[in-house]
């Protein structure tokens, strides 16, 4: 029934494949001869790897994909699933969107007046509030995820639809205990291991306004296997502000990115703002936002834009940044006793510790550590002992996980409590 098929791209979890359906979908019924009238239409086949044996979890997520699919225009329709006749994978038939994903769409339209781009933001937050009404979770929205028909003859006619409701994850092992996804658009609670919320699409919502006035994704200039990417998002950092975006939307931008999920609007609210912005551009009081640049963006060879397994990045990082805290803890306390009594209650409660494997000492967990407010010299009262006591630890190559847990020589011990 497929003809035509033409390779298209590779997700986290599958094969994107653009195709001709022969027969086509039901258009209709012919009375004349008693048939269903049928058309020929291009088509989008979503191969997923490993799937020949899948178990009813993911037919059941597919089952609500495909419903909500057939209630809501927004969303990328899905005619059926069929399987490959070789590998057994499982595919589905989805609608072919002829200007891809928003990402790409932004890249080669970079000259789009920010009418069009508001409307783009403004039908996403709609579609978001129509899923979030149902009580459910996108869990891994970004630009890719996002798919656009453009009418270049009209004003402002601009279609968009979103893919990959809750099935961005391996078919073969379908769980819930594992985060799946794109680090620099998911939400900080999830990354401190909470649970997922509507607000945590809110948060990846944030993250795409931003990538509608650079042109770039976000944090694409960093490591995202680096688990530092991780505490800086937990900690507050964002993509830096474009010059010349309008005050509204970085309110507005800034709002859906907070760090606490409670203080960030509704998909409801995002769309009354943005309609708001958009009356305004209508009545010539211009929310113009800043023109996306024509150059070749720089991306770091380890940023990854593919959905993929993050729990035990996640646990890393919380490891991490748990160690981290506790080791600047220590410059309250000011006897030796003290300090190994709060060494050892910590040793007991935080057993991830000898997953961190990357700081050997504490001159390499100082450089390690990017936060300004956290810096170790700041803390430090009297420079010249310590910079004699540092000197000590340097060349005794004092071991932080073994400082931490109380394993080391008391004299080596007293040094650090000097050197604090």
């Amino acid at each position: 029934q497929f003809t035509n098929i033409e390779y298209l791209a590779k997700g986290g979890f599958s094969k994107i494949y653009k195709a001709v359906w022969e027969d086509g979908p039901i258009t209709g019924w012919k009375s004349s001869n008693g048939s269903f009238r049928r058309r020929k239409r291009e088509i989008v086949l979503k191969r997923f790897n490993n799937s020949e044996n899948i178990d009813s979890s993911f037919l059941n997520e597919l089952e609500i994909y495909i419903k909500i699919g057939g209630e809501n225009f927004r969303i990328g329709h899905i005619f059926g699933v069929t399987q490959d006749s070789q590998t057994r994978d499982i595919m589905l038939v989805i609608e072919f969107v002829k200007d891809g994903d928003l990402h790409h769409f932004l890249l080669k339209h970079n000259e789009i007046d920010s009418t069009s781009k508001l409307i783009i933001l403004r039908e996403t937050a709609k579609l978001l509030g129509d899923i979030h009404k149902q009580k459910i979770i996108h869990r891994d929205l970004h630009s890719v995820n996002i798919l656009i028909n453009y009418m270049y003859n009209t004003r402002y006619g601009v279609f968009v639809k979103i893919n990959d409701f809750g099935i961005s994850r391996p078919a073969n092992e379908w769980t819930d205990k594992e985060v799946y996804g794109v680090i620099p658009y998911i939400a900080p609670e999830i990354l401190r291991e909470e649970k997922f919320t509507t607000a945590s699409d809110i948060y990846s919502f944030g993250m795409i306004m931003w990538e509608i006035t650079s042109g770039q994704k976000p944090f694409s200039d960093r490591n995202h296997h680096d688990i530092n990417l991780i505490n800086d998002i937990c900690n507050g950092i964002r993509p830096p502000i474009i010059n010349g975006t309008p005050q509204p939307f970085i309110d507005l931008m800034i709002k859906c990115w907070e760090n606490d999920p409670s203080k960030r609007p509704t998909a409801d609210i995002i769309v009354k703002i943005i309609q708001k912005m958009i009356d305004k551009d209508m009545l010539k009081d211009k929310i113009e936002l800043p023109t996306i640049k024509n150059t070749k963006i720089v991306t770091h060879p380890h940023a990854v834009f593919t959905s993929r397994p993050l729990s035990s990045m996640i646990r890393a990082a919380s490891a991490l940044q748990y160690t981290q805290l506790n080791y600047l803890s220590f410059a309250e306390y000011s006897t030796k006793e003290t300090l190994i009594d709060i060494m050892n209650e910590k040793s007991k409660s935080n057993h991830n510790i000898h997953n961190i494997h990357n700081i050997h000492s504490i001159e390499q967990f100082d450089k390690t550590n990017q936060h300004p407010k956290m810096n170790l010299n700041s803390l430090l009262n009297n420079q010249e002992s310590n910079d004699q006591d540092f000197d000590f630890c340097q060349s005794d190559n004092l071991n932080f996980e073994n400082i931490y847990h109380n394993d080391n020589h008391s004299q080596k011990m007293f040094n650090i409590r000097q050197w604090i």
